[in-house]
């Protein structure tokens, strides 16, 4: 049973408190008279050391001393030893098992000498304690959650008789134990502890909690407890001219020399297992078997049908050429192939990997300066980042990262992606070789028969890498929208707005010239339309002058309604026109016609 809120039960506490005093109730009422004997014999012996006169040792009282004797070493002996098994193994720790009982009793018989050492719980890859506890020499006990695994270091004591006589007494311990089969294993330099119930030898310590002096114990300051938990890190530095403020704020040029700012941000791990989905990159060759046709591929499965299908939905290049040549390396001569089969999924809880976690706590890097301070773990996936960050950001221009390409993708998104590429292959990664059966090439978008399309074992890449050398495993990271300073961003607007307003007035001016064309061409075909109307009109001879003015005036009202030569027409146009029939017509045409009876006396001024 193991438990992080493990406290015991308060009924059994209670029972373990006051056992000791109804016991030695009980014997004292159960041999009354020989303890009234025994102590008679004791006051006696401190009456003859202050003179008095020594009476006679009786039968009764020696037969009394021996019992007492008895019950007092032997049987309380037996009794101490039943007692600490039972605390033991019902109240104090998550104990499982005789020997986890055994271990948790001799600890606290230490604890009862007064020769105890820390007793901590890891919890979230935290301890909450004071460093005086931490830095005790004697035997301790820690209780680590699933989350969290701890590295503890063997410390030498300077020679002397108070470490001599701690072994013997160590020793004499495990003589014990080892009545009962147990026997002492040689503890290395250096021990990874797990989730679980770990028992802290006298010489241990855990790493990174002798360098403490706060009151305060979290897994910033004391590197021996990690976190098997994803990790969120975003950038930090402090600022030039406060050194007390930390900006979260990374300076990067591009290829131009205009100065960025923007944050970086890394998620990551070391308590995944990087064999399991979706960690596993699948790799096909697209054409022929050579490191530089190497490419991640997209699988989907069609599982509606009675055979399954395998579709190969994209090649992509996302390789480092030192991973793909050792995949190459691995496929032509390692690797045996089998029949496709799905990549089994991760876990959502932590895997502890005890070689992982040495590795990550022991291969710390030291920043550059004066001071060389040691990096955590935990703040390397972001500093190996930045470095990215400025190498991809120095190879664009600043106009360039806002633009977007001939697949409408902005030039800072495919710098994101790039950037989360080159972390993922930094980290630890596996992979799956993928090929047909024959060994012909696999195409895009081609669906396979599942029985046509084999596949490698999981196998990880072992080419040294900053992040991969130290166990931890990418999972995400990015950056936020670059941005210059205010005075070069305003200047570099009013750059942009020159442009963008250039623009604007010539797709106007363009816009104007293309509106004036069309009223002239509509112009034109209007006086066309008219020149051809009046020059039938004028060819007639049938008709009188007065004839010929009517068909006039007609021809150029109808010319006057069309909708597209009224908008260049002045709007009194149509009247005026109106006016004019009127005033040509006689009185009885214009009631033959349903006009109206009575035209205006005057002529309009501009007929």
């Amino acid at each position: 049973m193991f438990s992080d809120e493990y406290e015991g039960s308060p009924s059994i506490r209670t029972f373990i408190k006051i056992l000791p005093v109804i016991l030695l109730g009980l014997s004292i009422l159960s041999f009354l008279e020989d303890y009234k004997n025994f102590f008679g014999f004791v006051g006696s012996i401190f009456l003859y050391a202050l003179g008095w006169d020594l009476p006679p040792i009786t039968a009764e009282t020696t037969a009394s001393i021996i019992l007492i004797a008895f019950n007092l070493f032997l049987g309380a002996s037996i009794f101490f030893i039943a007692w600490l098994l039972l605390v033991s193994s019902q109240a104090l720790l998550p104990v499982n098992g005789l020997v986890d009982t055994c271990y948790t009793a001799l600890h606290l018989l230490i604890y009862i000498l007064g020769f105890h050492g820390p007793a901590i719980k890891a919890r979230d890859g935290n301890i909450i304690s004071t460093p005086e506890e931490l830095k005790l020499p004697y035997p301790g006990v820690a209780i680590i959650d699933f989350n969290s695994a701890m590295i503890l270091e063997k410390v030498f004591f300077h020679p002397g008789c108070l470490t001599a006589f701690a072994t013997a007494c160590i020793d004499f311990c495990w003589w014990l134990l080892g009545l009962f089969g147990m026997k002492r294993k040689e503890m290395p330099l250096v021990r990874v502890c797990g989730p679980g119930l770990t028992f802290i030898d006298f010489d241990e310590r855990i790493q990174g909690a002798g360098d403490l002096d706060s009151s305060s114990i979290s897994v910033e300051n004391i590197s021996g407890v990690v976190d098997l938990r994803r990790q969120f890190r975003i950038s930090r530095r402090q600022s030039e001219s406060h050194p007390q403020k930390i900006r979260t704020s990374v300076r990067g040029y591009t290829r131009d020399g205009i100065e960025l700012n923007t944050n970086i941000f890394a998620l990551f791990t070391i308590g995944q297992d990087p064999n399991l989905a979706p960690f596993v990159l699948q790799v096909a060759y697209q054409g022929s078997p050579a490191p530089e046709n190497l490419r991640v591929i997209a699988v989907s499965e069609d599982k509606t049908g009675k055979t399954r299908r395998v579709k190969i939905t994209s090649f992509s290049d996302e390789l480092d050429p030192d991973d793909r040549e050792e995949i190459h390396q691995k496929i032509q001569s390692e690797l045996s192939v089998t029949s496709y089969s799905e990549i089994p999924q991760g876990h959502r809880e932590p895997t502890y990997d005890p070689g992982r976690v040495f590795s990550a706590v022991y291969s710390r890097a030291r920043s550059l300066g004066a001071e060389e301070k040691i990096i955590p773990w935990t703040d390397l996936p972001v500093h190996v980042a930045i470095d990215f960050f400025r190498e991809i950001l120095s190879s664009v221009n600043f106009d360039e990262l806002y633009q977007r390409d001939t697949a409408q993708t902005m030039k800072v998104n495919t710098l994101r992606r790039n950037l989360r590429m080159r972390m993922r292959n930094n980290g630890l990664l596996s992979f799956r070789f993928v090929c047909h059966r024959s060994f012909l090439p696999l195409f895009e978008n081609v669906s396979y028969s599942q029985s046509d399309i084999w596949v490698s074992p999981v196998t990880p890449l072992t080419t040294p890498k900053t992040l991969r050398d130290r166990g931890i495993q990418m999972i995400f990271s990015g950056f936020g929208d670059p941005m210059p300073e205010e005075h070069v961003y305003k200047q570099w607007l009013a750059s942009w707005r020159a442009g963008w307003e250039r623009d604007t007035m010539t797709s106007t001016a363009i816009a104007d010239l293309e509106v004036m064309r069309i009223q002239n061409r509509a112009r034109i075909q209007a006086q066309e339309d008219m020149s051809i109307n009046l020059k039938e009109i004028f060819k007639t001879e049938k008709y009188s002058r007065e004839a010929i003015a009517i068909r006039l005036l007609q021809a150029l009202e109808s010319i006057a309604a069309d909708r597209e030569t009224r908008q260049l027409l002045p709007e009194e146009t149509l009247s005026m026109l109106r006016s004019i029939h009127s005033w040509l017509i006689p009185e009885d045409m214009m009631m033959f016609s349903g006009g109206p009876p009575n035209p205006p006396s005057n002529p309009p001024a501009n007929p």
